[in-house]
């Protein structure tokens, strides 16, 4: 976890995309370097300037506030996830399915 690193301030912009200056998005990138391990802060920082560059070349309208914290909060509950999770459920899911083929897949003559 990412707790102990000094924040670093808000950037105004990122590979010339910018970054919201409100009271908000401050808050959101002090929180984000809180919470968040480094690859998912990156991760997170990267789908803002996505959806940023995006949305403005197909000539969208959004808001830059909404989606920066949104972008920087959208993971935030992969946090909270043991490590083997995911792998262990996908293991049970294989295994559930193996059984469903086998079950009803009829055998060759």
């Amino acid at each position: 976890m990412s707790a102990m690193r000094p924040v670093p301030p808000l950037p105004s912009e990122i590979a010339d995309i910018v970054i919201p200056q409100d009271d908000t998005a401050a808050s959101t990138w002090r929180w984000a370097h809180r919470a968040l391990p480094d690859y998912l802060l990156t991760h997170s920082v990267r789908a803002y300037c996505w959806g940023a560059v995006i949305g403005a070349g197909e000539g969208l309208t959004f808001d830059r506030q909404v989606l920066w914290t949104a972008s920087l909060m959208h993971d935030v509950g992969l946090t909270r996830i043991p490590k083997n999770t995911t792998q262990r459920s996908a293991r049970r899911r294989v295994a559930w399915l193996s059984s469903l083929s086998a079950a009803t897949t009829p055998t060759a003559p």
